[in-house]
């Protein structure tokens, strides 16, 4: 199998590179090949391919990740924080929900960066949990609040 892996986030400093890393690790010990989607200079020796995603952040998220990930033979994409696809497609997706901070906490005396993202959020993600073939947790608190927010169980 020929996964994807969003990886723009790794290296970053955040918790959810951790979970990156980990999977890029992880998968190819069990025969499943990794492409990883983000810089090369993150990308662990274990990936079979890098992939720079698009500049602009959301870019991933739309038709025209799905078109980059199919052009490069993914069976499955997974997007581990937060954002992905909003609509199933030919290529099904993982989508993990790392937190939902930015739902309850106010965009006031935050970096524009910061406002910017969190507003992206609360657009995206519920869109992307409907779309997702499978949505996960790395916690029972965040799979509780998925549920309570949005209806989806995580695994």
């Amino acid at each position: 199998m020929r996964i994807g892996l969003d990886a723009r986030l790794a290296g970053k400093g955040l918790g959810v590179a951790q979970t990156i890393g980990a999977l890029a690790e992880g998968l190819p010990q069990v025969g499943v090949e990794v492409v990883w989607f983000g810089e090369e200079l993150g990308a662990p020796g274990t990936v079979s391919e890098v992939v720079a995603p698009p500049r602009f952040f959301p870019a991933l998220d739309s038709s025209r990740g799905r078109r980059l990930a199919s052009a490069c033979g993914i069976e499955l994409m997974h997007f581990g924080a937060n954002s992905g696809w909003w609509r199933p497609g030919p290529v099904p997706h993982i989508l993990t929900v790392q937190d939902v901070i930015w739902q309850g906490t106010s965009i006031r005396g935050r970096r524009p960066a910061q406002a910017l993202g969190h507003r992206y959020l609360r657009y995206a993600v519920p869109r992307a949990i409907r779309g997702a073939a499978a949505v996960t947790a790395p916690s029972e608190t965040t799979a509780d609040a998925v549920l309570s927010l949005y209806g989806a169980r995580p695994e």
